[in-house]
């Protein structure tokens, strides 16, 4: 993925930086708190979460979860996060079933496997 004019103009913005400082601040703190950005979308949205992304895993080094929507937004940021050099994984989505079944435990494993 090629985000490299989009990510020097928001390394750059102003915002980027105080949003850098609130998630530090969090991050470092002893209840720490979700952050909410919103306003950018499309390719800028993917550069920002890349970029932000990229100095938390920097800063703090600690493993990093993303949340997305519906699973296809997860699949798709998974993807994108790999082609970024980042260990990105979606973690497949599961309806629970309420009733005895017989089924296969493929989906299972690869649930599983994700988490190690």
């Amino acid at each position: 993925m090629k985000t490299g004019h989009i990510s020097s103009a928001i390394r750059l913005d102003r915002e980027f930086s105080h949003l850098l400082s609130a998630l530090s601040e969090q991050m470092s703190g002893k209840k720490p708190l979700p952050i909410a950005a919103n306003g950018l979308s499309g390719g800028a949205l993917d550069a920002a979460a890349i970029e932000i992304l990229r100095e938390c895993k920097e800063k703090h080094g600690a493993p990093l979860l993303v949340l997305a929507e519906n699973e296809k937004e997860c699949r798709r940021l998974a993807a994108l996060l790999t082609e970024a050099d980042f260990a990105a994984k979606a973690y497949p989505y599961r309806d629970f079933v309420m009733y005895p079944v017989t089924a296969s435990h493929e989906h299972d494993r690869e649930r599983l496997s994700v988490l190690y």
